[in-house]
């Protein structure tokens, strides 16, 4: 399937779901492990036993390269301490760039990726480590060293849970929701999308990749990305007191016309990540509270509303699902996610020319250009 203006990922209207070269994103979200789809995205295969092994591996290894930065992540601490926002301290960690970490990672473990992509996937993977200072300084996590949370003898994505959510007793039932949220959120709409338009223009200026992705982390706000912390405020204010006055909650808001976050989508009448991922959520989860009061709410906004969720709620009901209680962790999620399809568009965006086209293309573009559109 080709899309508009990249061959990477793209929504179609008829019907209405996202692809990912080529393939629906819901069936991503059923069959794919998180790394598969970041393999997947950049180079347009499923990966291999082998290269999943290698890449897997290469992950953990940037965990630890990173943490081992002991200036460094004595920066980070003080930048959490300042700011007590995730994304913020994220961003911290990306201007430090740990070329020198990369570098000597990069030339002594087989990896499957170019340099500059291979750099990206560094920089992710450090993310989640940055989000996990930045929750110690906000007191959700209990201090520890920073290295000694990550164990190498663990796979990749459950050192990631740890990091996210402080915690290493993950069930196989909550690794697999985890995962599948990471899935759902990891590509979709091309360049339409602000953390992937923004990273698209900076890697026309052929921008060193922490640039690139700290344009992609800013170009998050409150309607994108970040609508997951208020739906995610939201939901966690709710199940304090057990859900028991969901009815009355959701009425008052519907009442005075008060916005809920999570529902609507700027394209599509429903969002189509959200069946599937209730479907897994419903599947991996004995305990039905949250799932429960989640369905309810979509029950009764869609009665007087006609509105549906949007991938920013059922985030925030499967977060609250795994245990979280700091609502910033949830755009620090996403954006950990999102990162693969900067990588993937940084890279293609790379492979053009400077600023995307050849002069004389340019000029014939200007005259096709909707400003409305900018």
């Amino acid at each position: 399937m080709i899309y508009q203006g990249t061959n990477i990922d793209g929504p179609s209207l008829t019907p209405e779901q996202l692809n990912i070269r080529g393939r629906n994103l819901a069936d991503l979200i059923k069959d794919c492990s998180y790394l598969e789809a970041v393999h997947h995205i950049i180079t347009g295969k499923i990966p291999s036993k082998e290269e999943l092994q290698q890449l897997d591996h290469f992950c953990n290894q940037s965990l630890f390269a990173v943490a081992n930065n002991a200036q460094a992540i004595s920066l980070l601490n003080a930048q959490a301490v300042l700011s007590r926002d995730t994304v913020k301290t994220s961003i911290q960690g990306l201007l430090i760039g740990f070329e020198k970490e990369f570098e000597f990672l990069f030339s002594s473990t087989k990896t499957a990726y170019d340099k500059d992509t291979a750099y990206g996937i560094f920089l992710m993977s450090a993310t989640s480590l940055f989000a996990y200072i930045s929750l110690q300084e906000t007191g959700a996590s209990t201090p520890e060293t920073d290295t000694s949370i990550i164990d190498m003898d663990r796979p990749f994505i459950e050192n990631v849970f740890v990091l996210f959510f402080g915690r290493s007793n993950a069930s196989k039932n909550e690794i697999i929701l985890f995962e599948s949220l990471l899935v759902a959120w990891h590509a979709g709409f091309g360049h339409l999308t602000p953390s992937v338009m923004g990273p698209r223009v900076a890697a026309g200026t052929f921008a060193p990749m922490n640039l690139i992705l700290i344009t992609g982390y800013t170009c998050s706000g409150p309607f994108h990305i970040g609508a997951s912390q208020f739906a995610l405020d939201f939901l966690l204010k709710m199940s304090a007191n057990g859900y028991e006055h969901i009815e009355d909650t959701i009425q008052k808001r519907l009442d005075t016309n008060e916005r809920i976050p999570g529902f609507g989508h700027p394209l599509f009448k429903k969002d189509p990540r959200n069946e599937v991922l209730q479907d897994i959520w419903n599947a991996t989860t004995t305990d039905k509270k949250h799932i429960n009061a989640y369905i309810s709410i979509c029950q009764k906004i869609k009665i007087e509303k006609e509105i549906h969720p949007n991938i920013d709620f059922i985030t925030a009901g499967i977060l609250c699902e795994l245990g979280v209680s700091q609502p910033t962790l949830a755009p620090s999620i996403a954006l950990f996610s999102r990162t693969s399809a900067i990588l993937a568009h940084a890279k293609e965006k790379k492979e053009k020319p400077p600023f995307g086209s050849k002069s004389t293309d340019a000029r014939k573009h200007l005259d096709q250009l909707s400003m409305e559109w900018i």
